[in-house]
Formats: structure tokens, sequence, C-alpha cells
């Protein structure tokens, strides 16, 4: 019975999904963007790029990231036209653009088109995209970012990614339970369980290695590769620290529902101070990078009260010009690493718009780079 409710669950999260409207409240829209202060370019930034032209597409999120971008390049003064990157004739048209901005849906099969399709946009077409190549591989892969963060020494949950079967049945049997089991392309947790036992995690393994595992999405299934993590035993919240750079840092604590252990999608929000040693790890996660966002959840460990990365994010859910808040202030964190301290400023940001301005600005450094050498 268990096995057919999560079934069940499954189909009908993804009917949810698919059901989700995608018409704007224009009204509520514009209503909404004023709340927010516009972001402005440096006057020498904006004049270096009067010379490109640049295509938007329209992302078809119920808050869209589209309207924000929209109204920093008008703000601006930058030369736009809107894109439609779905159709058959998508490459045709990139020939009269500059520069791509597109925020790709996680969808399964939006994000397995804007991986080709940024791949040869940036590499056959010769176009600068927002997001970079980079940014979409990593973007709902969790495989590519555990990689990346084990590589670069990161204090990462321990986590066992493998396409071994034999590996992977060897790993279940001296590993300590429960167990969190997690897919590639997951968000919201959705296809996060928890494994009790050792009997659980083989029938696991054996599913996946076989016919396959069904997923949030009925027709992708979990194939022959397993990640596990540890089940850290930790306050009851995660943390989710967003970096744009050293003078716009976000959070906020995210608590699961009663009964359940996943945070990550409960919708159970709360915005107060920010832990220094949180934001030092985020920060130089994101000057590694060299990303224009990076979203960092995190868990506090009982063990040791040192904080450890469960997965990053980048295009994360934005229905709010208010992503910190300070005594319910909202507001910004500026980091100063020289003194290893956080100061906190009042004020209403679109992270869409500061995204913008860090893809702006780092182009234009790295051209004037280009040009002194």
């Amino acid at each position: 019975m268990k096995f057919k409710n999560n079934w069940l669950n499954k189909k009908l999260n993804y009917f949810r999904y698919l059901l989700k409207p995608n018409r704007i409240n224009t009204n509520l829209e514009k209503k909404d963007l004023k709340e927010a202060t516009p972001i402005i370019l440096p006057t020498e930034v904006k004049r270096y790029f009067k010379k490109y032209k640049i295509a938007l597409v329209k992302d078809t999120d119920p808050k869209p990231y589209y309207t924000k971008f929209e109204r920093f390049l008008k703000n601006n003064d930058l030369d736009f036209e809107y894109y439609n990157i779905f159709d058959s004739t998508w490459q045709k048209k990139a020939d009269q653009f500059d520069i791509i901005i597109w925020r790709p849906m996680s969808y399964y099969w939006e994000i397995q088109s804007a991986r080709e399709k940024i791949f040869f946009l940036n590499h056959f077409l010769n176009k600068i995209t927002m997001p970079s190549l980079p940014e979409i591989m990593l973007y709902e892969n969790k495989a590519i970012q555990y990689y990346l963060l084990k590589n670069k020494g990161y204090p990462l949950i321990n986590t066992f990614n493998s396409y071994d079967y034999d590996e992977c049945l060897k790993y279940i049997e001296s590993c300590d339970y429960p167990l969190v089991s997690k897919t590639k392309l997951s968000s919201g947790s959705s296809d996060i369980t928890l494994l009790k036992n050792k009997s659980g995690a083989k029938r696991l393994i054996n599913k996946v290695f076989k016919t396959g595992q069904s997923t949030y999405w009925p027709f992708l299934k979990q194939k022959n590769y397993i990640i596990f993590q540890d089940y850290l035993k930790n306050y009851g919240y995660d943390l989710r620290i967003i970096v744009i750079d050293s003078q716009h840092i976000f959070g906020y604590y995210r608590h699961p529902k009663k009964g359940d252990f996943r945070a990550s999608g409960s919708g159970i929000i709360i915005k107060q101070v920010l832990p220094i040693k949180a934001v030092e790890i985020a920060f130089q996660l994101f000057k590694d990078l060299d990303f224009n966002i990076i979203a960092v959840d995190f868990l506090k460990a009982k063990k040791d009260d040192n904080y450890y990365i469960s997965e990053l994010s980048f295009f994360v859910d934005v229905i709010t010009c208010i992503q910190a808040e300070k005594e319910d202030i909202a507001g910004r964190y500026i980091f100063n690493q020289k003194e290893d301290r956080l100061e906190f400023k009042e004020g209403k940001f679109w992270l869409q718009e500061l995204i913008l301005n860090n893809f702006f600005i780092n182009h234009y450094q790295k051209d004037q780079g280009e040009k002194d050498e």
C-alpha cells in the first residue's frame, strides 16, 4: 500500500506541476516591480553595451524572471528584443543577437534543451549567454554539484554517487542508517527519500539497476546510478545563503513540515540574522565558481555545530523582493572579508536585476582586461 501511495503522490505532483498557472497578473506584477529599488549600471558599462544587441527569452513562471530582466534592461537603456528560443528557427534568429538572456525553468525537458542550445550558442555561434554553459550544467544536477564540491574540498555532507551495481551493494553493507536517497534532477524535496535500513536500500538499488525507479516525472526513471547522502543529525532546519556579490548577500531558514525531514519545498521560511560561518563558505564558493549567482543550502550538524552543504541552486524561486530580513526590516548583507564581519543594510531588491547587473559588469571587466593585455 505504501508503494502505491508513493506512486500516486508522484503522479499527482506531476500533474499539479503541469497545471501550475503560467499566466501573469499584469497589474499585480507592475505593483510588485515598483517595490524594489531599480539597479543602474555604471555609466561606462552602459555605454560599452550600447553596441550589443540583446535577446530576452520569456520564462513561464507565474512569478517570472523575464519581467525583472526587462525592467533592468529598460532602466539601463539597453537595446533588446524578445527571442523565441523554443521554435525551430532559433539558430537563424540567434544571428541577429550578441547576448542571449534566458532563465530556463526547472522542467526536465527545458533544462535538457537549455544545455544543448547554450552549448551550441557558446561554442559554435560565439554568442554570450546568461546563464553560461557551466551554470546551466550545474543547475538541477546534483551529481555534477557533488563532483565539484568534493573536488574543491568544501564541507559537503558525505555523499556516495556511483554507477556501479556491485559497488552500491558493497556500500550499503557498512554505511550508517538512515540514509538519504536523491536523484540528479529534483527540486523542492521531490525524489528525496529516507531509507531506514539495509533492506530498503538494497530494494532501491535492485530497482534502479534493473527496471529503473520511477521519479517525480512519470516518463523519467532513475536508471543505473545511485546518490546516497548521510542523514546528518541537525537542528531541524536548513539554511539557504544566496550570494550575488560581496555587497548583496541574502538568506533565510527553512523548516520541514511536521513529520517530514525535508525542509526544501515546505514553504515554511523564516528570515532572520545569518551566521557568518555559513556566509564565508558560500561566498568563497561563489568566488571559485565565478558565477552570476549561487544559492547554497546548508545543514548545521549537531556533532560539531559546523555547517555542511547539502546542495546548490541557481535560479531559485523568487516571489518577493525581500530575500533577507533583520528584526522585520528588509535588506541585504554586506560581507567585509578583511574584518570578517557582516553588515546589514535596509532595502528591497529583485535578485534578477542584481544577477544582470553582475553579468554585465563582469563581462565588461573581462573585456577590458583582455584589451589591456
